[in-house]
């Protein structure tokens, strides 16, 4: 894995642009992403919706995403709020997560992190131009937030039940605190996350 050269940027304002509209991961408010999975914590759906808040994140606005997972019940398991932000060159970051696990009732803040608070920088979310071999971080929080990926596609095609898709950047997403699991995940040209894979065991 090439590790992709993008410096990060400063918390200057002035190196961000409003919005998301990068090719593989535009966020246009009131877009809404539902996949299905199976496992052996039973059925889940999760819900990923661009909304129409922002944060200001080390002086930088960003676009918040909300993340919902729900098991079979319609219960809800987890419930986070994701921010991201694009700069000036089409790159874009991710500057936190509040997140929210729910277990028997009781909520737990875990992997919740913040750019600029204990140590935590931006992650780099989608480059401009993903390139295959490329490898970034995602989520820069030591210890709290480690998730990474690897570019292992430029041209892939998938079909599901909506459309069939081409040219799509499939990538391998893995964690340093969670070494045994990945999953892939492939991003439509102006639509963004498309499909998943769901997560698996690692070898």
């Amino acid at each position: 894995m090439d590790e992709l050269q993008i410096p990060t940027p400063s918390a200057d304002p002035r190196d961000f642009v409003d919005g998301v509209d990068n090719r593989w991961f535009p966020l246009e408010p009131g877009t809404t992403w539902t996949y299905r999975t199976t496992g052996d914590g039973g059925d889940r759906t999760e819900v990923v919706s661009v909304t129409d808040r922002t944060k200001v994140v080390q002086g930088v606005t960003t676009t918040v995403v909300r993340d919902v997972i729900a098991g079979d019940n319609g219960k809800v398991v987890s419930e986070t709020f994701d921010w991201y932000a694009q700069d000036v060159a089409g790159n874009v970051w991710k500057f936190g997560a509040d997140v929210t696990a729910h277990h028997h009732g009781r909520r737990d803040t875990t992997g919740s992190w913040e750019a600029g608070v204990h140590g935590a920088e931006a992650g780099l979310m989608m480059a401009a131009h993903p390139r295959v071999g490329d490898g970034y971080l995602q989520e820069h929080a030591p210890g709290v937030a480690e998730d990474q990926s690897e570019v292992l596609s430029i041209t892939e095609q998938r079909s599901v039940p909506l459309d069939d898709y081409e040219d799509l950047v499939e990538t391998e997403d893995t964690s340093a605190l969670e070494p045994a699991l990945e999953q892939r995940k492939y991003y439509a040209p102006g639509w963004g996350w498309s499909m998943r894979r769901p997560s698996v065991e690692g070898t």
